[in-house]
């Protein structure tokens, strides 16, 4: 274990950042907070998400599906799956993420929404929803794929 100094504790002391205590003590291993894993220079300049935070990327998605931005509430969940797959909102942004979809008529992008939520995150969103609702849009597709044939229009 890692045991500082007695100038480093009382300088860390003095400005407020440790405890007397903690400098007796051996370093305990503290949770790292999550962050972003590294990624290439350009995708860190241009797909940086608009928080820095989980939690308040979510609370970014929700204020721009509330304020009536679906599209730009789509991104933010997009954003949130894809900088922190691992985090707890993660599910939720993704279910969010492929209702707004459909909401919107992107059949096809929903269902494939739907199909990483159901592969990525197990039991952790109302799975007869997600199923029913891609039903309904494979049922949606295949009505549009006949109406094209019957019409003469083809694929």
């Amino acid at each position: 274990m890692l045991r500082l100094n007695s100038r480093i504790c009382l300088a860390l002391a003095l400005c407020g950042l440790l405890t007397a205590p903690a400098c007796a003590q051996p370093a305990a291993s503290t949770p790292r907070p999550e962050t972003p894993e590294r990624r290439p220079f350009l995708m860190r300049l241009f797909g940086r998400p608009a928080k820095p935070t989980p939690l308040t990327q979510m609370a970014h998605g929700l204020i721009l599906e509330a304020q009536g931005n679906p599209r730009q509430a789509i991104q933010a969940y997009a954003d949130l799956t894809r900088i922190w797959p691992r985090s707890k909102q993660a599910p939720e942004a993704q279910f969010r993420r492929a209702q707004l979809l459909f909401a919107r008529g992107d059949l096809m992008d929903a269902f494939n929404a739907y199909t990483e939520l159901l592969e990525l995150y197990s039991a952790r969103y109302p799975y007869e929803q997600v199923l029913e609702n891609q039903f309904l849009i494979a049922r949606r597709i295949l009505d549009m794929r006949h109406a094209r044939w019957f019409f003469g229009i083809g694929f």
